[in-house]
């Protein structure tokens, strides 16, 4: 009797006895890639993948400079930048007239003879601050119009130029927060100057 027990036909390993077993290792507990698996610990670009962080073959750094939007993009694009520009406009109108009429009050205050001068002053003064807000958001709402319209008329940065109307975009909502809380103090003062004037 064969003291390996029996052993099936086709060489197959006697049965109890695990594949592997006996033999040196190199076989079952060393398996290909078993324990140090190709490229474990050093995946291909791992820490180093391309492009992050370093110039891809042939290109900048910012590899993302050289994506153009496509003609359906490029439509809304445009569009915002056409509304943009023509609130930039208005406004730009609009604080130009503000800035002449506050001046405006503030001379006469001070020329024409009136009980009321001091009134006409305060107003003429609070009119002409306020100008600063429209002017200031219409001065970035036309420069955000121009950087999308570069984004639309322009190829190969239109990343750099959407971050550029970001940008001014951002600034505009800013100038215009801040000119709502100015505008509430102004109107503040200007309500006290009025009382004053009118039972001082």
């Amino acid at each position: 009797m064969n003291q390996g027990g029996y052993r099936p036909p086709g060489g197959a390993p006697p049965y109890g006895q695990q594949p592997g077993a006996g033999q040196p290792q190199g076989g079952y507990a060393q398996q290909p890639g078993y324990g140090q698996q190709p490229g474990y610990g050093q995946q291909p670009g791992y820490g180093q993948q391309p492009g992050y962080g370093q110039a891809p073959p042939g290109g900048p750094i910012l590899g993302r400079q050289s994506y153009e939007f496509s003609q359906w993009e490029n439509t809304k694009i445009q569009a915002a930048a056409e509304q943009a520009g023509q609130w930039g406009a208005t406004s730009l109108k609009i604080g130009g007239l503000l800035l002449v009429v506050g001046i405006g009050m503030a001379v006469m205050s001070t020329v024409i003879e009136i009980p009321q001068a001091p009134i006409f002053l305060a107003i003429g003064v609070a009119v002409a601050v306020f100008s600063i807000q429209p002017l200031a958001s219409g001065v970035f709402y036309r420069s955000a119009g121009d950087a999308l319209r570069s984004v639309v008329n322009t190829r190969g940065n239109d990343i750099p130029y959407m971050l550029a109307a970001v940008e001014k975009l951002t600034t505009a909502f800013k100038v215009e927060a801040i000119a709502a809380i100015l505008t509430l103090l102004i109107g503040v003062v200007a309500g006290v100057a009025v009382h004053s004037a009118q039972h001082g």
